[in-house]
């Protein structure tokens, strides 16, 4: 019975994970046609339109960034999108399986769970890279002020724990299923 439960949650776990992932997939399109977008117009058409729609952030006005800005953040958007979007189709895969074999416990979810801390880790250092770089490329003149975002590196380390948990618990099902 018990059984049953954890193999239904982690099909639903999963079609959320596939379904958000989705959703993150087209936003990244709406960005991407957003900075052909803004490589198209002039600047006027840019301050304007903007001007007028407030979705890029509540807090900031972003009327007040430059054509270069814009495609620099939208760029540091799709860079931090796209490494979401490998950890939930890591973490969708990992509740895949567990809802076909029930046990969570196999050396394939250990190197599911370690790839999704690297690619923390990833999301701690690469978005600020690519807003440096960017705004290297398109405004060398303009001052940059980043922030890498530790946070995650923290993160990452409590999935590399979970993955060596998760490695432990194979051993123990290992040793469990040769007493047997």
């Amino acid at each position: 019975m018990n059984n049953n439960k954890i193999q239904r949650s982690s099909k639903l776990l999963a079609i959320c994970l596939k379904i958000l992932r989705i959703v993150v997939f087209i936003a990244v399109g709406v960005e991407i046609s957003a900075i052909i977008w803004l490589a198209a117009v002039s600047e006027d058409v840019i301050s304007t339109t903007i001007g007028s729609i407030h979705i890029f952030s509540p807090i900031v006005n972003t009327a007040d960034y430059s054509k270069s800005e814009l495609i620099a953040q939208f760029c540091v958007n799709i860079t931090k999108q796209s490494i979401v979007i490998a950890m939930l189709f890591l973490a969708g895969a990992i509740f895949k399986d567990i809802s076909r074999e029930y046990t969570p416990f196999a050396a394939k979810q250990t190197k599911r769970l370690k790839a999704i801390s690297k690619l923390m880790v990833l999301l701690a250092i690469i978005p600020a890279s690519v807003e440096i770089l960017m705004m290297q490329i398109l405004a060398p003149t303009v001052k940059v002020y980043v922030s890498f975002e530790l946070s995650f590196i923290l993160v990452a380390v409590v999935f590399f724990c979970l993955a060596q948990i998760f490695d432990y618990g194979g051993v123990l099902q290992q040793q469990s299923d040769e007493t047997l």
